[in-house]
């Protein structure tokens, strides 16, 4: 499957965090019947503890063309982790799953 359109994170039992950053404009895509995963991150990951600060995410896209999943249009998870989200903006962000999809 596709994952991030800025950043992948495949990781376990890790600690990340992101701090004054904008994701704008990123986009995930695929034309085959598997998932996207995140337009601007995308986390496939267990027992991680991912904390997100001061960021911006505008705009953001997964898109999956026919018969899949499109996980988060600014964020998409796969797994078990601990998030911590603290004075982000969210605008504009897409998941769009195609025809076919339920």
């Amino acid at each position: 499957s596709p994952i991030g359109g800025a950043i992948m994170i495949v990781a376990g039992e890790t600690n990340i965090e992101i701090n004054r950053s904008t994701f704008n404009n990123n986009s995930l895509s695929t034309t085959f019947d598997e998932e996207a995963i995140g337009g601007a991150i995308g986390v496939v990951s267990s027992f991680d503890t991912i904390t997100i600060t001061n960021s911006t995410f505008s705009e953001n896209s997964a898109v999956c063309a026919t018969g899949c999943d499109a996980i988060g249009g600014a964020i998409g998870l796969l797994g078990e982790s601990v998030w911590n989200f603290n004075n982000n903006t969210f605008s504009g962000n897409t998941a769009d799953c195609g025809p076919g999809c339920e």
